[in-house]
C-alpha cells in the first residue's frame, strides 16, 4: 500500500514539473518569436567573390577576402546567417585603375548593384572597408611532365610486355604567371602492387602543393595500366659489327658472333631473331696490339627484358 502512494505522489510531482516545463517552453517561443519579429542592424561578416576578372589576367598578391558588411532587417531574415559563411560578390568591370596592374572599387558607391543579392527586405547600410585595392597578374599557360611513383612487383615468370602506360603523360597548367614559372613537374601518389600476373588498370591522384592550388589543371588524375604475360627465357647468336674501321684495314674477330640471353613473353617469343639485337665493337678503342675488344650490346625491339651477352670479351686480328 505505501508503494502505490509513493508511486501516486511521484507521478504528481512529475506530472507537475511537466506541465511547468511545457509553459516555459511556450514562454520562450513567444518571447523568441517577438524578438525575431522586431527590426534590427547588424554586423556581419562575408566572404569575397570577385567577378569578370580580365579573361588574360589573374588576382595576384594579398587579395582582400573579407568584408563586413551592416545589414537592417527584421531578426528572422538575419537569423541564417548565423548558420552559414555568407559571400559577396563584387564586379571588377566598375574598378578604377591606379598606378601600374592595382586597381580598386568603392563597395559603399556600389551598394544599389550589391543590394540585388539581398531580398527587398534586407537593407544593406554600409560596408567596411569602404574600398578594396587589387592587383592583376598575367595568365599563363604552360604543359608540364608527370612523375608517376610506381613500385612493380612481379610473380616469378611474370613481366610487363610493353611500357608502362600513363595517360595523361603531361598536363597543362595555367594561372598566375609567377606560380606557373615555378613548376616544372608534378608527382602523383604512390602506388605498390605486388605478385603481379595479370593485367592491371590503377587511378592515382596527381599531388598539388597548396600554393599553387588556385591554378588551373588540365587533368588532377591520371591512369597507370599494364600488360602482363608469363615469360620464357631464350638464347640467340648474333653476329657482331666493328665500328670506325679505317680505310685498308681489315678487323678479323674470334668468335665473330656472340650469344644473347634474354626474357621474352611466350606470345613474342617466335618473334625474336638476330635483328632484335646489335652487339659492337669500336676500332677506336684498340690502344695496343694483341688486347681484347669489349663488345656493347643494345636491343632493337622492346619486346625483351634483362638481355645480356654470355661472353664479355672478343679476340682480333688486323689486316692491312
Amino acid at each position: 500500500m505505501d508503494l502505490i502512494k509513493a508511486f501516486v505522489n511521484q507521478f504528481k510531482k512529475q506530472g507537475k514539473l511537466n506541465i511547468f516545463s511545457l509553459f516555459l517552453l511556450i514562454s520562450f517561443l513567444l518571447w523568441s518569436l517577438i524578438k525575431l519579429s522586431q527590426q534590427y542592424e547588424t554586423n556581419i561578416e562575408f566572404n569575397l567573390r570577385y567577378q569578370n576578372v580580365p579573361e588574360k589576367n589573374t588576382l595576384i598578391g594579398d587579395i582582400p577576402e573579407k568584408v563586413n558588411v551592416q545589414l537592417k532587417s527584421n531578426g528572422f531574415r538575419l537569423l541564417k546567417y548565423g548558420f552559414f559563411k555568407p559571400y559577396l560578390s563584387v564586379d571588377l568591370a566598375d574598378a578604377n585603375a591606379l598606378r601600374g596592374n592595382r586597381y580598386f572599387l568603392r563597395l559603399n558607391e556600389n551598394v544599389p548593384k550589391l543590394q540585388r543579392q539581398f531580398p527587398n527586405e534586407i537593407k544593406i547600410e554600409e560596408l567596411r572597408p569602404d574600398s578594396v585595392i587589387v592587383q592583376y597578374g598575367t595568365n599563363k599557360s604552360k604543359t608540364i611532365n608527370l612523375n608517376p611513383k610506381v613500385n612493380l612487383e612481379f610473380k616469378a615468370g611474370y613481366n610487363l610486355t610493353d611500357k608502362l602506360q600513363i595517360e595523361p603523360k603531361n598536363i597543362e597548367i595555367s594561372g598566375r604567371e609567377d606560380l606557373v614559372d615555378s613548376i616544372t613537374s608534378l608527382e602523383t601518389e604512390a602506388l605498390t602492387l605486388k605478385n603481379l600476373d595479370s593485367d592491371f588498370e590503377e587511378e592515382l591522384k596527381i599531388i598539388i602543393p597548396d600554393r599553387i592550388r588556385s591554378l588551373s589543371y588540365s587533368a588532377t588524375k591520371i591512369t597507370v595500366s599494364g600488360k602482363i604475360e608469363k615469360f620464357t627465357e631464350g638464347q640467340i647468336e648474333v653476329p657482331i659489327t666493328v665500328l670506325n674501321v679505317p680505310d685498308g684495314i681489315n678487323v678479323k674477330l674470334f668468335p665473330e658472333g656472340l650469344k644473347v640471353s634474354y626474357n621474352v613473353s611466350l606470345k613474342n617469343y617466335k618473334d625474336i631473331t638476330a635483328d632484335s639485337f646489335v652487339i659492337s665493337c669500336d676500332y677506336n678503342d684498340i690502344k695496343e696490339e694483341g688486347a681484347v675488344l669489349i663488345p656493347k650490346l643494345k636491343a632493337t625491339t622492346e619486346k625483351v627484358t634483362n638481355y645480356r651477352l654470355l661472353n664479355s670479351t672478343v679476340d682480333y686480328l688486323i689486316k692491312k
